[in-house]
């Protein structure tokens, strides 16, 4: 688990085989660090407040490649990602089925959504039933934090996943990080 905690903080995955000595090499890293993202399909509520928003993810060479959107839903008093919605595009059934899965990981109570002025927050929300409310600054800036964190950690592969890599890789690398942000928030 050190190998993953050394690439979650900015090494390589050849650097990390670096770091302890040869042990292991570079593909074990990236395997482990692929197997983490399991983790992030048993993170469970209840949550009071979550801070959701969206955010663009380059899939791709930035000129050619295709922008997608990360839609992540972080708990306000835990800082802890409560849900990650990663699409091609940022249409109302996106959100839709982002809000459902908040709520399906918030049980057994429905937590209160902070949001942007995103017109599809509010619509959807209240088709999904959950109360919501619309945010400028304050407790939102924890969910801008944390999109703020992760665009730092990409920046070491230029904020873009490789020409080569699928959305499906892409979305497992985001879900592994979300569930080490998870492991490093404490309980």
């Amino acid at each position: 688990m050190q190998a993953v905690f050394a690439y979650f903080s900015g090494a390589s995955y050849r650097r990390v085989a670096e770091i302890f000595g040869g042990e292991f090499g570079k593909d074990a890293v990236r395997y482990w660090w692929n197997r983490v993202s399991q983790l992030f399909d048993h993170v469970g509520g209840p949550h009071a407040v979550v801070v959701a928003d969206e955010t663009n993810i380059q899939v791709g060479v930035k000129s050619r490649g295709m922008s997608h959107k990360l839609w992540a839903a972080l708990d306000a008093k835990t800082l802890k990602i409560v849900s990650l919605w990663f699409s091609r595009h940022a249409y109302m059934l996106d959100c839709r089925d982002f809000l459902f899965d908040i709520k399906h990981r918030s049980r057994p109570e429905q937590p209160i959504l902070i949001h942007d002025k995103g017109p599809w927050y509010a619509i959807e929300a209240r088709n999904v039933g959950l109360q919501n409310h619309e945010v400028r600054g304050g407790v939102r800036s924890l969910i801008e934090m944390w999109n703020r964190h992760l665009k730092h950690r990409m920046s070491g592969f230029w904020r873009t996943f490789p020409h080569n890599a699928r959305p499906e890789q892409a979305a497992r690398w985001l879900k592994s990080y979300a569930a080490v942000w998870n492991l490093t928030r404490g309980w």
